[in-house]
């Protein structure tokens, strides 16, 4: 499941001094591309029947159901938004001293079949275009890029990407139409915390703990409960090291000028191919 991939990603990043949980992970030859959202509904499915087994003995408060439930199902019904993300990632050194490191993300998605993210930080300027037909990483700085043919709907069109080329999409738990079943699948204690104020937005403030990490969750109080920042915490790799994600300029009813799902080969730009997950990358997962 993709939550539980995000919480090995932490201490797989942590072990080969790669950044990035909470954006599309992808290795394009010398260069990795990140980030966004998932719809498919057999890997709901899947997970809904999980979940509903441990949220049986799972101690969650019902309030903190309730608001989680109400955010799932309010972004399960947009058709097309886009948001603006700052991520935080933390990273353990041998010498067990922790750094942060920070990238931002501008992403645009369009239901059922496109989405077009743009990541930046101190290393990379990169985009992912998915179209409905095919999807495409692109590094700016390096002038490269890969593409492969992709399936009609972005849910399938990212776990391509996983077991094709070992690419994470961890946001997809934020904004899966079934988030609800994928957040709460690990989830063993769950209770509300009260209200908080972020950037100035008032927020509901959630927290959880699961068998492998803890994470909270602030949903903004209004009529448009969209998730203003995130945090996971990783308990079993030393120094607990977090992913802490903040959400802001959300546009629910996005119209999108042009196509900016299709890529357009830029001038000097060479192709190359995804790599290929090989055996060791599944086994450290």
């Amino acid at each position: 499941m993709l939550f539980n991939q995000t919480a090995r990603s932490i201490s797989q990043i942590c072990k080969t001094g790669l950044m990035g949980i909470i954006i599309l992970l992808a290795a394009c030859n010398s260069y990795a591309l990140q980030q966004q959202e998932a719809s498919n509904k057999g890997l709901s499915q899947t997970t809904g029947r999980v979940s509903a087994l441990v949220n049986e003995t799972a101690d969650i408060q019902p309030e903190a159901v309730r608001l989680l439930k109400q955010m799932n199902n309010f972004m399960a019904g947009l058709k097309q938004f886009s948001f603006h993300s700052e991520i935080a990632t933390d990273e353990m050194l041998a010498s067990g001293q922790k750094l942060q490191f920070s990238r931002s993300i501008n992403a645009a998605v369009k239901r059922p079949n496109k989405f077009h993210i743009e990541i930046r930080d101190q290393n990379r300027n990169q985009e992912i275009f998915y179209d409905g037909q095919s999807v495409t990483l692109y590094g700016k700085r390096v002038h490269y890029y890969a593409t492969m043919a992709a399936p009609s709907t972005i849910g399938e069109t990212l776990q391509l990407l996983i077991d094709s080329a070992g690419i994470v999409a961890p946001a997809a738990d934020l904004v899966d139409k079934y988030s609800y079943d994928v957040l709460t699948s690990d989830v063993v204690t769950g209770f509300y915390v009260g209200l908080s104020i972020i950037n100035g937005i008032e927020c509901h403030h959630l927290a959880f703990r699961g068998r492998e990490t803890d994470w909270q969750i602030w949903i903004e109080n209004s009529a448009t409960p969209v998730v203003i920042k995130f945090i996971i915490t990783s308990k079993w790799v030393t120094g607990a090291p977090q992913v802490t994600a903040y959400y802001s300029d959300w546009n629910l009813k996005a119209e999108f000028a042009g196509d900016p799902f299709v890529f357009v080969v830029p001038e000097g730009a060479s192709r190359i191919e995804f790599m290929p997950v090989t055996d060791t990358d599944q086994a450290e997962e």
